[in-house]
Order: structure tokens, then C-alpha cells, then sequence
């Protein structure tokens, strides 16, 4: 089979998406693994997202 350059470039650019995207996968992967960040309060409970506690909002302490 004759191996022309632009069949060689398409090769290479294929090799290198599917790079990109095992490595884009991979990061969302791991980072999908770590435990999500909470975020703390005036009464010490649990919050996911400060936007999300009513009394952070509006205590002063806390803006949008």
C-alpha cells in the first residue's frame, strides 16, 4: 500500500485526538473521584453550596 504524506498527517491527527480525548476523559474521571467540597456555616452543618443556606445569605457574612 503507498503511504502518502497527507495519509500519514491523517493517521497522526487521529492518534492525536483520540489522545486528547482519553486524556480529557481521564481528568474528568479522577476529578469525578474526589469528594465534593463543602462549605461551612454559622451552625456548623453540612452544605454543598453556600448559595444554598438560607441564613449565610443573609448574615452578612456571605455575597453573591
Amino acid at each position: 500500500m503507498y503511504m502518502d504524506a497527507v495519509v500519514i498527517a491523517g493517521i497522526g491527527t487521529v492518534i492525536l485526538m483520540l489522545a486528547f480525548f482519553g486524556s480529557v476523559g481521564y481528568f474528568v474521571y479522577k476529578d469525578a473521584q474526589k469528594p465534593k467540597k463543602t462549605y461551612g456555616n454559622m451552625t456548623g452543618a453540612r452544605v454543598t453550596s453556600p448559595a444554598k443556606d438560607h441564613r449565610l445569605l443573609f448574615s452578612g457574612r456571605f455575597r453573591l
